[in-house]
């Protein structure tokens, strides 16, 4: 089976920092003698984070333009189908 999941930078960036503590916490377990299920986590979250900002889109940002103003641009990303 295969995923396709649409993130926010907020959720994204949870994300992120959720699967680092995990990693940490599984890495412990392991280094205290409790391997499973903690080496099938670590094996995952690698995979995951390894893909997690892989298809990243920008849909925002700013810039200046020639007449020195600010420009703000915004692009509605569409779904996966």
């Amino acid at each position: 089976m295969s995923y396709s999941l649409t993130l926010g930078d907020s959720e994204a960036i949870t994300l992120d920092v959720a699967l680092k503590k995990l990693l940490k916490l599984s890495q412990d377990e392991i280094a205290a003698g409790n391997p499973a299920p903690y080496s099938a986590y670590i094996h995952n979250i690698e995979k995951i984070l390894e893909q997690l900002h892989k298809n990243s889109t920008q849909v925002s940002g700013s810039y200046v333009n020639d007449e020195g103003k600010d420009v703000i641009w915004m692009n509605v990303p569409t779904e996966p189908k």
